[in-house]
């Protein structure tokens, strides 16, 4: 009976001990598969996390960078379009300009004829009343006060060519002070229009080479974040 006892509680011992070993590696299998699917999890987490951050990150800085694109391009544009009516309203001012001056010394010249002309002419009428005056006088006198007057007649057309040749180098000094005038408001345009066509080249070009150099760098970035 003692052996049988023995014999029953060894076998029970022993199906205690597999019952156990079973339950605890049954127990560590699911705890395992458990913690494995955590770790899964918390893993694709992390990285998705880091995936999303980078990837608006990207998005930011891509749109960012676009729209400095944008406004640079349209501030060119502006600059440019600036530029093209500044130029076009000076021509137009230059050419209402010389269209005025045109006929301001047209009228000038006109003014300074009819002027000229009726000096001209109340001289003539006086030098014709003086000659008549003198021809009525000159029967009743000798021949001296005649030479005498003849002096003075020639004096009289004397000053008064004088005056006329006075007159009219007045006239060209004024003319030829206009038309240097004129040239050298032409000559600076010219050069003032050269100048504004060399600095919107330079800048084209500036603008052009920051925008290789900042595209370059971008491309880099973009495959080294990739």
């Amino acid at each position: 009976v003692r052996r049988q006892y023995r014999q029953t509680c060894c076998s029970v011992i022993l199906i205690q001990r597999q019952w156990r070993c079973a339950y605890t590696q049954l127990k560590y299998q699911r705890m395992r598969h458990s913690a494995i699917n955590l770790q899964k999890n918390y893993r694709y987490w992390r990285a998705f996390s880091s995936y999303s951050s980078m990837r608006f990150g990207t998005i930011s800085l891509q749109s960012v960078i676009r729209g400095v694109i944008v406004r640079n391009e349209m501030a060119v544009l502006c600059n440019a379009c600036c530029n093209i009516q500044r130029v076009w309203r000076g021509y137009r001012t230059q050419l209402g300009c010389a269209d005025t001056m045109a006929k301001i010394i047209t009228l000038q010249s006109t003014i300074r004829m009819h002027q000229c002309n009726t000096a001209f002419s109340k001289t003539q009428d006086s030098i014709r009343c003086i000659q008549s005056v003198y021809r009525t006088w000159r029967i009743n006198v000798n021949e001296k006060k005649t030479c005498a007057l003849l002096i003075i007649q020639s004096l009289a057309r004397g000053a008064l060519v004088r005056l006329q040749l006075r007159k009219e180098h007045r006239a060209a000094v004024i003319i030829q002070k206009k038309w240097r005038g004129l040239c050298e408001h032409v000559k600076y345009m010219k050069l003032t229009r050269s100048i504004v066509s060399i600095q919107a080249l330079m800048r084209e070009r500036k603008a052009k080479m920051r925008y290789e150099i900042f595209q370059s760098g971008l491309r880099l970035f973009q495959g080294a974040v990739r």
